[in-house]
This record gives C-alpha cells, sequence and structure tokens, in this order.
C-alpha cells in the first residue's frame, strides 16, 4: 500500500492532538502574531474562551464590527476590521500584507 503522508495526533484534549497532529505534518504552529476572528452571533459566546486564550499567549486579535463589541465587551481587547462590503482597508487586504 502506498503511504499518502497522512498523520494522527492523539492526546486527551482535542487542543493538544490537534496541535501534535499539526507538527506531524510538518506545520508551523505560530506562537505570535494576529488571529482574525468573524463569528455568527449565536456562536460568539462559544468561541470566547478560545480568544481569550490566544490574547494571553501574545496574540493579537482583529474582528469585524459585532465580533469587535462582543469580545471588547467580555474583556477581550480586540481592533475592529472592516468586511469587504464596509470598504477599504478590509479583512482580504490585511491578509494579503501579512
Amino acid at each position: 500500500m502506498r503511504s499518502t503522508g497522512e498523520v494522527m495526533g492523539l492526546d486527551r484534549s482535542f487542543d493538544v492532538a490537534f496541535a501534535k497532529s499539526q507538527l506531524g505534518g510538518g506545520t508551523n504552529v505560530p506562537r505570535s502574531g494576529t488571529v482574525f476572528v468573524s463569528v455568527r452571533d449565536v456562536d460568539k459566546p462559544r468561541v470566547l474562551a478560545t480568544v481569550r486564550q490566544l490574547h494571553a499567549l501574545g496574540f493579537k486579535i482583529q474582528s469585524t464590527g459585532g465580533t469587535t463589541r462582543f469580545l471588547q465587551a467580555n474583556g477581550v481587547p480586540a481592533v475592529k476590521i472592516n468586511k469587504v462590503s464596509e470598504g477599504r482597508p478590509h479583512i482580504v487586504d490585511a491578509t494579503r500584507t501579512a
């Protein structure tokens, strides 16, 4: 049978298992930088702990308007970035310059 280069990460927590799978596949897991967050209103509470953790690790948080307001109201510093439909500079511009 021919190998397809798949990797698997095993651990008791999803987070660590995922990180192991990425490292095993040769992906460099960033330890700093900027994270873009944009989620539906119903999902905002579900991402809060993860975004808090990323901020605590030193990542800068950029998000769309509603997500920025939610994060800031919950004590997470976030900088608003425009959606494409809101004009420039927007998230695509930020991604291209990163």
